[in-house]
């Protein structure tokens, strides 16, 4: 029997395939019946049911307005921008120039001021990278981000924050709907948040060998064969991006954690 649940990297699940990953663990806990009844899970599947729900009732929600696909299309740009300065930053902490070393040392700790932007809800995305890029091109950063080549960066970042800015407004005057605050990837990682908690109260069980360590060991192995599932899910599309193929299989995509969504 399985001593460990397997890890894979949820955020990076596009909606749909996000909610069935999810359903696919409600449904094997369901089944097992006793982890359920543990004292360490029991308050956490109840909040794991409720950002189920909400979960449910966002890509739902989402789903009704034409502008949706363009919407999450222009927020996955802007993600990678991020990310691709973010990654920017670190590797100039490596650079043999020693200003440039400095330069990214102080824009580190500005990025860690503001923390991954990508997980945030979409409209607290766009005020922080607003924010960011306002620190960023100031006088007390601004010869920090030229060194670390982050102007160009920068300058693109702006540019698909506004696109996107534009669109969630057009998605507003197209529907009183739109008008609800998007939440969904802040529900993302809300039930991505229950479930690692979930495992990870599951795997101390098996290692200290307790009463319920059985009942978790079969929770794993009856749900490690899923998580298998979805992994090659992700490495498909990771092959089919990097050999310039179609990456959209009509699965709605919303970042989770920065990352692409499958």
């Amino acid at each position: 029997m399985s001593s460990k649940f397997k890890s894979i990297h949820k955020g990076h699940l596009r909606n749909d395939a996000h909610f069935q990953f999810h359903t696919e663990f409600r449904d094997a806990v369901v089944r097992n019946g006793s982890v359920r009844t543990v004292p360490q899970v029991s308050p956490l599947w109840a909040k794991y049911l409720a950002a189920y729900t909400r979960e449910d009732e966002g890509i739902k929600r989402i789903r009704k307005s034409a502008l949706t696909e363009r919407i999450l299309t222009a927020d996955r740009l802007r993600d990678d921008a991020f990310s691709g300065m973010a990654e920017q930053v670190n590797a100039h902490l490596k650079h043999f120039s020693a200003s440039k070393r400095s330069a990214a040392e102080r824009l580190k700790i500005l990025f860690a001021t503001y923390g991954n932007v990508a997980a945030k809800s979409l409209s607290e995305e766009t005020s922080a990278i607003y924010n960011l890029l306002q620190d960023l091109n100031g006088d007390k950063y601004l010869s920090d981000t030229e060194s670390a080549g982050l102007l160009d960066w920068a300058a693109e970042l702006g540019r698909l924050n506004k696109a996107f800015d534009a669109l969630i407004k057009e998605r507003d005057a197209e529907t009183a709907e739109g008008k609800q605050e998007f939440t969904l990837k802040a529900v993302r990682a809300e039930l991505d948040g229950i479930y690692d908690n979930i495992v990870e109260v599951g795997e101390a069980h098996i290692l200290l060998a307790t009463e319920s360590a059985g009942a978790f060991k079969a929770l794993a192995d009856a749900f490690n064969p899923v998580v298998d599932r979805y992994i090659k899910l992700l490495n498909s599309r990771r092959g089919r991006r990097g050999t310039g193929g179609d990456d959209e299989d009509g699965e709605g995509g919303d970042g989770g954690d920065g990352g692409e969504n499958l």
